[in-house]
């Protein structure tokens, strides 16, 4: 199986701002592409990529776009997480 490759990442959301609470979680906004081979076929792959991480008493939230897909459709907060 061949992964995605993560173009850009930044953190987001209460902590990137400096409003994180005692039970924040981390935000990770990403831009990621695929092999060629899997956009050209019958089943294309999903726009968004989210994968959730505990760690300890901390959570990891990793949300990624498509930059075919996600980027260009309708996804603000991806072009926000960007500009």
């Amino acid at each position: 199986m061949i992964t995605p490759i993560c173009l850009f990442a930044v953190e987001s959301g209460s902590r990137s701002w400096g409003f994180a609470s005692d039970d924040s979680d981390y935000d990770v906004r990403c831009v990621h592409v695929r092999p060629m081979h899997e956009y050209l076929g019958i089943h294309t792959p999903g726009e968004q990529i989210e994968v959730v991480i505990d760690v300890g008493k901390d959570k990891l939230e990793i949300i990624s776009w498509d930059i075919a897909d996600g980027i260009c459709t309708d996804y603000p907060t991806a072009l926000k997480s960007i500009l």
